[in-house]
């Protein structure tokens, strides 16, 4: 069991016989950590918008550290955001990924950044790729072809949670695309102010409220491509007879759901 602490402490601990195989400080506080898939490195992200790269076997300081949106790589001059969360997934085909949520520059300036920016930064190889989100981020998830950590993951996309929305982001074509959502997925409903029901509606003005509802959620940038999470069973009860339930919002919005599917 591999554990970070805000106090910069790393421990490693074995279950079976209830002691430490590993135990190093260090200078800047750990926010969080990723195993690589062979179990004898791993990656730590830092308050102070670094990454730390250790090696089991040299374990008394790290193999590297690097402030990856640093243009100097001198946190004195240029400081850097915290980064919340970083995965390290490697691929059985190619270089290995790095994901990780912030460490912008802190501030204006010459050359300064802008920490209020929501980012998802992807290290693949030599290159560099920054996704930028309309909302705070919240967490992320790699979604990878194995399930087991000890064999090479191959990641084909990221799950962002998003204070107001969910994402996925395509690892699997340049450029990152994010798939198109299937439907709306705006966690944070306006309150409801109105409810109307109704029942044995026309089968045409359903389908015509799903044809309106892909056109209106379209994005720039966004992949027409099947949604990569699917699970779960349709119920064995289903109705002979169409329904639609209406909802106004304080906002003013109108959203129409289809309540026999």
């Amino acid at each position: 069991l591999l554990i970070g602490y805000e106090s910069g402490s790393i421990v490693l601990w074995d279950l079976r016989n209830k002691s430490a195989d590993f135990r190093h400080s260090y200078p800047e506080g750990i926010l969080s950590i990723s195993w690589h898939s062979e179990g004898r490195q791993f990656i730590c992200s830092h308050a102070d918008g670094s990454l730390s790269t250790w090696n089991l076997k040299t374990g008394s300081r790290p193999q590297s550290s690097i402030y990856p949106h640093a243009k100097s790589g001198d946190p004195k001059t240029e400081l850097c955001s915290k980064i919340p969360k970083v995965e390290w997934r490697t691929s059985r085909n190619g270089d290995a990924y790095i994901m990780f949520s912030g460490g912008l520059i802190i501030g204006g300036g010459n050359g300064g950044g802008d920490n209020s920016k929501q980012v998802l930064t992807v290290i693949h190889g030599k290159s560099t790729t920054v996704l930028e989100m309309e909302h705070d981020i919240i967490d992320f998830i790699t979604l990878c072809e194995s399930p087991y950590e000890a064999d090479y993951n191959d990641p084909y996309a990221i799950v962002v949670l998003l204070s107001n929305d969910l994402v996925v982001v395509n690892l699997q074509q340049p450029g990152y695309p994010c798939f198109t959502n299937p439907y709306p997925m705006d966690l944070h409903e306006s309150p409801v102010t109105y409810c109307y029901y109704l029942a044995n509606c026309p089968p045409d003005l359903i389908h015509a409220f799903y044809t309106v509802g892909q056109k209106s959620n379209k994005r720039s940038g966004m992949l027409e491509r099947d949604w990569p999470i699917n699970g779960g069973e349709w119920g064995s009860s289903t109705l002979s007879y169409p329904e639609i339930i209406i909802t106004g919002h304080a906002d003013g919005s109108l959203k129409f759901w289809d309540a026999s599917a």
